[in-house]
């Protein structure tokens, strides 16, 4: 199957870019026989969503090379079958509403992730230091499709990841933000692409 072949390409990159990695810092080609506690490499794929037209895969990828923790990077797969092509998360609205979807995605995932960080350190908002604007790196959250590229297709929505440090600091951790469909909905003008999709769900 195509898709297969398309995942094992990805699977042996990794495995490739890994193996290179090694070479860099340990000055010698990978010993396949090596054991040690000091590098960790793993990679797994499973479905997050599964239809007649469309599939949804969370490929989750975690490095230990040493030092205090490892790295752990989950990538959002979607396709659409028959024909078979990736599905970008800009292809499902039309070009005249992009502008009014990255508003809400910046609006929305701040306001969501802002909660969550709140929680986690339980900090006073009534405070005169605390600023949410300042809380995430200078324009992780922006209005620019590259903040939010990395995302699942779910039944009921889309599904936003945001790995570790890619808004914040190791320790606030991996989230991802669900928005349903009908939110989209009412801030865009042209709703036949996300219907088309949401069609194709069912």
């Amino acid at each position: 199957m195509e898709l297969n072949s398309l995942i094992k390409g990805k699977v042996t990159g990794h495995v490739v870019n890994s193996r290179k990695d090694f070479l860099d810092l340990n000055g010698s080609i990978i010993n396949l026989d090596y054991i040690g506690p000091d590098w960790y490499h793993d990679i797994s794929y499973s479905p997050n969503l599964i239809s007649k037209s469309v599939i949804s895969i969370n490929a989750n990828n975690y490095n230990f090379t040493g030092g205090a923790h490892g790295n752990s990077h989950i990538t959002g797969l979607n396709y659409h079958l028959d024909p078979l092509f990736i599905i970008n998360i800009e292809e499902l609205f039309s070009y005249k509403d992009h502008d009014n979807v990255l508003a809400f995605l910046s609006s929305y995932c701040h306001e969501e992730l802002k909660k969550i960080y709140i929680d986690w350190l339980d900090i006073d908002t009534t405070s005169e230091e605390f600023n949410p604007d300042t809380i995430f790196w200078e324009g992780s959250l922006t209005p620019e499709w590259k903040n939010f590229s990395n995302y699942f297709i779910s039944k009921n929505g889309l599904e936003i990841i945001f790995n570790t440090y890619s808004v914040s600091s190791y320790a606030f951790g991996l989230h991802i933000i669900p928005i349903h469909y009908e939110q989209f909905i009412k801030v865009i003008e042209d709703t036949e692409q996300i219907q088309s999709l949401i069609e194709k769900l069912k």
